[in-house]
């Protein structure tokens, strides 16, 4: 593990690139912050979520850092609605109860392989039965009424794609 933080130590620097630090003393402060992130980086980094260890690695950076900025009330230096990821607000992290950036990452990542997937190897039926069975938490009888067939048969399909 000492290797993969040594080897990444640079990830901190680029990402300090991203915050505007007026002097030494901070930017001392932000290096720490950052380097707490990759070490978290490096102990909960999974292989199987099909990121990179660097692209993981840059997001606990970054996001340990915004947690200093709203511990030590210095986010007055940047805006709140600067966008971190995709259409995701700095502001919409900080607020109480917000969910972490790296959890926001794995999600965004996780549905769009999702989306991906479904839209490539599914059928229309198919598709409709995922939406209502997993997203909207639809039982089967009703996702049998509603598409008008029998709940055994969306039970098959159902079986049919946790095996694909």
């Amino acid at each position: 593990m000492n290797d993969i933080i040594t080897n990444n130590l640079g990830l901190v620097g680029f990402a300090l690139k991203h915050f505007n630090i007026k002097s030494n003393y901070d930017y001392e402060d932000y290096f720490q912050e950052g380097s707490i992130g990759l070490i978290k980086a490096a102990r909960c980094y999974d292989e199987n979520i099909n990121v990179s260890f660097s692209t993981y690695a840059y997001k606990c950076i970054k996001n340990e850092i915004y947690k200093y900025l709203k511990k030590e009330g210095k986010h007055n230096n940047i805006s709140l609605n600067q966008i971190v990821y995709d259409d995701v607000e700095l502001g919409d992290l900080i607020i109480d109860g917000a969910k972490d950036i790296l959890d926001i990452v794995i999600e965004n990542e996780t549905n769009e392989e999702l989306n991906s997937i479904v839209n490539e190897y599914l059928n229309d039926i198919e598709k409709k039965i995922v939406d209502m069975y997993y997203f909207n938490n639809t039982n089967q009888n009703d996702i049998a009424n509603l598409l008008n067939i029998k709940q055994y048969n969306v039970s098959r399909i159902n079986i049919r794609l946790l095996k694909k």
